[in-house]
């Protein structure tokens, strides 16, 4: 068995396993870690056959470069005139959602880390990068460090007591603000002695869970 020959055989045996994969197939974060391996459209287009609703392939780039992976979105033969990108009715993207957020993956070196400033879909909810390592990347899961929770509608959240920051896990908190708890639905006023009003902090833990170091209960 010739080199070519036995990369093919190998990389059908790892197709055959991820999208045998119960745990990967239920995870489009998981999917995207193995888009390498999941075959191309024009792969698909060659055989000339039907494939089911959900089967996974890889056609394009996405904003990052990295292989875009699509789905079908119900059985279908692929027809070389209408590219995925342009049958929006059969086919849809893998990793962004209905409102065009990127799913976060787990980096796998620099050239692919998040950044300042970039939002993602994790754990059902938004999150925007906020904090860099010293090469300005953010190499960290949502809710562990570097992101904290987004909105994209308008919030009448200031920090005030009135209208508390919603807390998680892992977000940049400000002294002198006040937070609201979502696992006990109390507020608490960030502050810690020797700290100043303005100054901030990124901390792994809820305010309930930081009494008497970083929060105390106001409500």
């Amino acid at each position: 068995m010739d080199s070519l020959q036995a990369a093919r055989e190998l990389r059908h045996a790892l197709q055959t396993y991820i999208t045998s994969n119960a745990e990967i197939m239920a995870d489009e974060s998981k999917m995207m870690e193995f888009a390498t391996l999941y075959p191309t459209w024009e792969e698909l287009l060659a055989t000339k056959k039907t494939y089911p609703a959900k089967t996974i392939f890889r056609w394009g780039v996405n904003a990052a470069g990295e292989p875009q992976l699509w789905s079908f979105i119900s059985d279908y033969q692929p027809q070389e005139i209408y590219t995925p990108e342009e049958d929006i009715s059969h086919y849809k993207k893998v990793g962004v959602t209905e409102d065009g957020y990127d799913v976060w993956t787990q980096p796998l070196g620099a050239t692919d880390c998040w950044k300042l400033g970039d939002i993602v879909w994790h754990k059902e909810r938004l999150w925007i990068g906020t904090q860099a390592d010293a090469a300005g990347n953010i190499p960290w899961e949502p809710g562990a460090a570097g992101w904290s929770p987004y909105n994209p509608e308008p919030s009448d959240e200031d920090g005030s007591q009135g209208h508390p920051f919603t807390a998680a896990r892992g977000m940049e908190y400000e002294y002198g603000k006040y937070y609201l708890d979502p696992e006990d639905s109390k507020t608490y006023l960030c502050k810690r002695t020797g700290e100043a009003e303005g100054g901030k902090v990124t901390l792994h833990y809820l305010p309930h869970e930081l009494i008497g170091h970083y929060f105390e209960e106001v409500a």
